[in-house]
């Protein structure tokens, strides 16, 4: 990704949205170019709620609510996958819930990349947007602990821990520093 530029990358996570709405997306609106012409922002539709950890922090969901949550981000994954597409970052402060009307959206996609026509994405040392998120929600081939490509397995690994995370309070493990 070498030559990215923070207008490269807010154009690229616009098509990205764009190529995936639906149920679970929060629509992107518009395109905001600055005065040089390049993109410098995304205006999205508003969504009521807020990130699902903190939701969770004062709230224990029963089972139906958990599962409705579970199937509301396989829709939104689901949806990506078949697009070639690994968000690269599902964590629960990217789910964003609507506790009044229990709507689920997967949010944050500057992470994601595309498959490509046969090959695994693969996590660049330079990319524009490193991660920055809780490494207890990384997949281990997120981590550099394995040397596998990144494919839709690395979103069901950290779906898998966020849901975690959403029956526990809890992240399935402690973050190391190795």
């Amino acid at each position: 990704h070498s030559g990215t530029t923070g207008a490269d990358a807010v154009q690229a996570e616009f098509d990205i949205i764009r190529r995936v709405t639906g149920p679970g997306v929060i629509e992107a609106l518009d395109l905001v170019r600055g005065t040089d012409g390049k993109p410098s922002m995304i205006v999205f539709d508003w969504v009521d709620g807020g990130p699902l950890h903190v939701w969770r922090r004062s709230n224990v969901p029963d089972m139906d609510r958990v599962l409705s949550i579970a199937q509301q981000i396989t829709v939104v994954l689901d949806r990506l996958h078949r697009e070639r597409l690994v968000h690269r970052a599902i964590a629960p402060e990217y789910v964003w819930l609507d506790p009044s009307s229990d709507r689920v959206y997967l949010v944050h996609y500057s992470e994601a990349r595309s498959l490509g026509a046969s090959t695994a994405a693969r996590a660049l040392p330079d990319d524009l947007f490193p991660i920055a998120r809780s490494g207890a929600y990384l997949a281990p081939e997120q981590t550099g602990h394995v040397e596998r490509g990144i494919d839709g397995r690395t979103d069901l690994y950290a779906f898998g821990a966020t849901l975690f995370f959403l029956l526990t309070g809890q992240p399935p493990f402690e973050e190391e520093d190795n």
